[in-house]
């Protein structure tokens, strides 16, 4: 199933911060089974260069916040599958004046979601 709505997202509200990016702690692949997803709020914290500049770029120039999401009912576990750059945009602003309005989350959702996106599913920790 999915959803569409939207939603001021806020400090400590779950909707960004606890989801998981398709991006590897240590230099790791997806394909390396000691692999762990970066959660958002990590990512933010340490950035590259070049990614923070990319961010930024959206950030001025989008006209709307859209982020779409993968979210496993039984893990309770969300992966961000497109608008990464956006979701890390609007997690530093959050982290900087706490909250960040409005966003429109497109979410699909099952206890089965992992099938589409195994390689990730199968990497988030914690």
């Amino acid at each position: 199933m999915c959803s569409e709505y939207q939603v001021t997202v806020k400090l400590h509200d779950g909707k960004l911060e606890n989801s998981f990016l398709s991006r590897y702690k240590n230099g790791r692949s997806w394909n390396d089974p000691s692999a762990e997803n970066f959660k958002v709020t990590e990512y933010c914290l340490i950035m590259p260069v070049e990614v923070r500049d990319r961010v930024d770029t959206i950030m001025r120039i989008a006209k709307d916040f859209t982020i779409t999401t993968a979210y496993h009912t039984t893990l309770d576990k969300r992966l961000i599958v497109d608008g990464v750059h956006r979701a890390l945009g609007i997690e530093s602003k959050i982290m900087q004046i706490g909250l960040f309005s409005i966003v429109n989350l497109i979410e699909c959702y099952s206890n089965r979601i992992d099938e589409n996106f195994e390689y990730d599913f199968k990497h988030l920790k914690a």
